[in-house]
């Protein structure tokens, strides 16, 4: 597994979770 894709990923979603409260 590669790390910069599972930070990638997280990141993602968290942005994508942040986005959505706003």
């Amino acid at each position: 597994l590669s790390a910069t894709c599972i930070m990638i990923q997280y990141t993602s979603r968290v942005v994508n979770t942040y986005f959505e409260k706003r």
